[in-house]
């Protein structure tokens, strides 16, 4: 098979799997704070712009759980997203809010790069 047609049916799988198994959140992005002074009555205001995001949601091989010293908890949840998120950005999903463990991990996803990340409920 050649490149381009190899290349066509990947991207064609990755529309078909984030359309199916894809499921949609709200991805509050964080884009900036501005300081205060507390001797004006002023604090740090964080801002967000708030948008839809498809991502998939997985929940944590239990060897990453019970690890010795291990950095995640029973009911955190790996998430993959094309979109570029950061350890600020907040998502809502099912209902409950979750905040980033960590920096998003740059992945290669059927050819496509993405950001996969452990969320934490908030």
């Amino acid at each position: 098979m050649p490149d381009a047609n190899r290349f066509s049916l990947l991207r064609q799988n990755i529309s078909a799997v984030m359309a199916a198994a894809g499921q949609t959140a709200m991805w509050r992005d964080y884009i900036s704070a501005s300081a205060g002074a507390a001797e004006f009555g002023m604090g740090t205001a964080i801002f967000y712009i708030q948008k839809p995001l498809t991502a998939l949601f997985q929940p944590l091989r239990p060897q990453e759980i019970q690890a010795a010293g291990g950095f995640y908890l029973a009911g955190d949840i790996r998430m993959t997203t094309f979109e570029p998120v950061s350890k600020r950005d907040e998502i809502t999903w099912e209902g409950s809010r979750y905040a980033f463990i960590s920096d998003p991990a740059i992945v290669n996803l059927w050819g496509q790069p993405a950001s996969e990340s452990v969320i934490r409920r908030a």
